[in-house]
Parts: structure tokens; C-alpha cells; sequence
């Protein structure tokens, strides 16, 4: 007999609170993709899912600087101009 305790089926995941800043941030991206009417996919394109698009727009995720700088190249904008003024 062993004193092991059975392992729950499935474990919850809560997000991480979506901070203001990555919130904003996302907006930004958002709104310059479909200003260019450039989908998701097609943003994230070859580097990363439509998936992680979905989730930086959303403020789930914090991009990268790297992020940042290819979804500017894609959407052939300033850097700067995804990055919210504090």
C-alpha cells in the first residue's frame, strides 16, 4: 500500500493580470494590422502563431523587443509608434 496522493485531472491555469501598458500596447498593434488590413497570421508570419498575435493584441502576453520590432517591419511603421508613451 503507498500513501500517494492521486493527481488531479486537470489543472487550472489562471492568466497573468493583463497590465495597462500591455493592454495598450496590444491596441496599438491591433489597430495598425487592421488599419493595413493584414491579418494575424500573416503578421506573425514566419516567426510566430496567429495564436501569440491574438494573445499580445489581447495584453496576455508582453512582447519582446524582437516581437515588436518584427510586427513594425511587417506593418512597415515606426518602431516606436507601438510603443505607448507612459
Amino acid at each position: 500500500m503507498t500513501n500517494a496522493r492521486p493527481r488531479p485531472k486537470h489543472r487550472r491555469r489562471t492568466p497573468a493580470p493583463a497590465d495597462d501598458l500591455h493592454l495598450v500596447t496590444g491596441a496599438l498593434i491591433r489597430a495598425a494590422r487592421e488599419q493595413r488590413g493584414i491579418s494575424q497570421t500573416r503578421l506573425g508570419a514566419p516567426y510566430f502563431t496567429r495564436a501569440h498575435v491574438s494573445a499580445v493584441e489581447l495584453g496576455k502576453v508582453a512582447p519582446s523587443l524582437k516581437t515588436l520590432a518584427h510586427f513594425a517591419t511587417k506593418l512597415e511603421v515606426p518602431l516606436r509608434s507601438l510603443i505607448p508613451d507612459r
